[in-house]
């Protein structure tokens, strides 16, 4: 696929692995480039790949993706990384943050938004003049709502 995002996923659930890579397959311009089930193979993928995106689960076995993802950055790795998780404390949304992660996802909305996140992670979203896509954190560490694009 010409100038598709791609997309590597990395989960220690096959199952949830497999949803996901369905769903990301569904999205025009998207093609999922690998995946794998845990930090390490995030790491061996990422750098073999070269994924626009890494979207990586915080707790998994091995190596998980907190640490997988601190490793990427020191790898000065150019993919965006979404970290995902079930857990929705603010602790893992400051310790994703802290690890170097682009965005946050809590697993149970993954669909919301998906395919906004990706192009605004990935900076080909189109919006009208004077708009920009909103990215990152806050000043308070919190992530911010990728469904937003802020027009100034």
């Amino acid at each position: 696929m010409v100038n598709a995002i791609r997309v590597l996923v990395v989960d220690d659930s096959s199952q949830f692995r497999q949803y996901l890579a369905n769903l990301l397959a569904a999205i025009q311009g998207v093609e999922v480039v690998g995946t794998g089930a845990d930090g390490f193979d995030a790491l061996e993928c990422a750098e073999r790949l070269r994924p626009d995106v890494v979207m990586i689960d915080i707790q998994m076995p091995v190596l998980d993706g907190l640490e997988a993802t601190r490793r990427l950055r020191r790898a000065a790795s150019t993919s965006k990384i979404l970290v995902m998780t079930c857990y929705d404390g603010a602790e893992y949304r400051a310790a994703a943050r802290a690890a170097g992660a682009d965005a946050f996802a809590l697993k149970s909305r993954i669909t919301s938004g998906l395919e906004h996140t990706l192009h605004v992670l990935t900076g080909r979203i189109l919006s009208a003049p004077g708009c920009k896509p909103v990215r990152g954190f806050d000043s308070w560490g919190n992530p911010l709502s990728y469904d937003l694009i802020a027009c100034r």
